[in-house]
């Protein structure tokens, strides 16, 4: 392979995030990373990833990426070209829609791309030699990693109905922040605000889809009302619902976020948008509290329920290695974004599947499908 050197002169900045007890602390995404993953076209490179703090950037034949770096004690080895890959993410991409187009023919459940394996996963209730080699022979491509999936999905908690709200006492003093809990006043049904938008000239939420419905009013604790459910998508590429800030409604928009079960342990959300590539985001659910979710593909589709049925499909969502307690569903996914230490929101927590891993959607398609930018 001829080398071409491109001289990419960064600076990785390692970014612990504040604990809290016995909460695990992490370095997660380096300003730096974002930089060049984003000057990397999907034609250069079969995969880019991180592992044990290091970015890792598979190159393709006669399209080599960086190899001469900037070195200083923090750049030395923060960033590994990995050998010569078999196929670019263009590639992989361009099979896994031919997969997807025929996934009914094909019996399969979920079709991802992996670029730790330069590869595309397939999953399905049950493999045989002729259905692998059906599935390869539409894909056009070798490299396909077959995994068995049990039909079925999580199912998210729903409370016992609490005392009657409309006798109790407001608490609008009470700073909410994101990744606390959201309430369905009309079906006592859980979630976590996984972040405050505007909206042309309304404000208001976004928080999980699945559990409510148009029209219906969302409570913190007591009477203090967060709004109404104003739109809603679920399937597709987006399962997410924005509540609409009324006139009258007394809980404030905020940028701060929850970092552990320390009521004053706050971070800041000062952007969103695209996830990164593999690696890993913090997150917070009201159940859960604080997590740290490695990312196994940021583009994983499959059906919800173990049926194959075109509402409740799903497409371009984020994979992560564990899934979600109940009532997390809506709740903030976040990388860093700056040396300030501000987080980047990159998705909200969908849910759990079988196997135990979990799919979030991502913000950015939330922002195409809703419109919406953060508060």
């Amino acid at each position: 392979m001829r080398v071409k050197a491109i001289l990419l002169s960064m600076i990785m900045l390692s970014m612990p995030c504040v604990a809290y007890g016995s909460e695990p602390e992490v370095t997660v995404y380096q300003e730096s990373w974002d930089q060049i993953i984003s000057s990397i076209e999907d034609n250069e490179h079969g995969g880019i990833y991180i592992d044990n703090g290091v970015l890792h950037i598979k190159p393709i034949e006669d399209m080599p990426i960086a190899s001469v770096f900037s070195v200083d004690d923090t750049t030395e080895n923060t960033i590994q070209i990995d050998p010569v890959a078999k196929y670019s993410m263009e590639e992989l991409k361009a099979a896994k829609k031919l997969i997807s187009e025929n996934r009914e023919a094909l019996d399969v459940n979920s079709i991802a791309t992996s670029n730790r394996y330069n590869s595309i996963i397939v999953t399905s209730s049950c493999w045989n030699d002729n259905k692998k080699e059906a599935v390869k022979s539409i894909a056009g491509i070798d490299n396909i990693i077959y995994e068995i999936r049990e039909n079925g999905n999580d199912v998210d908690y729903v409370p016992t109905p609490s005392a009657d709200q409309e006798n109790t006492t407001p608490y609008s003093l009470i700073p909410y922040r994101i990744g606390e809990e959201m309430v369905n006043y009309d079906t006592d049904f859980r979630q976590t605000i996984g972040g405050c938008v505007t909206l042309g000239s309304s404000s208001g939420f976004i928080t999980t889809a699945h559990g409510n419905n148009i029209g219906d009013k969302m409570v913190g604790i007591g009477t203090d009302s967060f709004g109404t459910v104003n739109k809603l998508k679920m399937g597709g590429s987006v399962d997410a619902v924005f509540v609409k800030k009324g006139p009258n409604d007394n809980i404030d928009l905020t940028d701060k976020v929850r970092l552990s079960t320390n009521p004053s342990n706050l971070g800041t959300i000062s952007s969103a948008g695209a996830p990164p590539a593999e690696g890993a985001v913090v997150r917070f659910g009201n159940s859960s509290g604080y997590s740290i979710a490695v990312i196994l593909a940021n583009d994983w589709e499959g059906d919800w329920d173990g049926q194959i049925d075109s509402n409740n499909y799903y497409t371009n969502m984020l994979h992560l290695d564990i899934g979600s307690s109940e009532g997390d569903s809506g709740g903030p996914c976040m990388s860093y974004l700056t040396s300030d230490g501000t987080y980047k929101l990159v998705a909200l927590t969908k849910g759990t599947l079988e196997n135990g891993e979990g799919i979030a959607t991502r913000w950015d398609s939330i922002q195409d499908e809703f419109g919406v930018s953060i508060y």
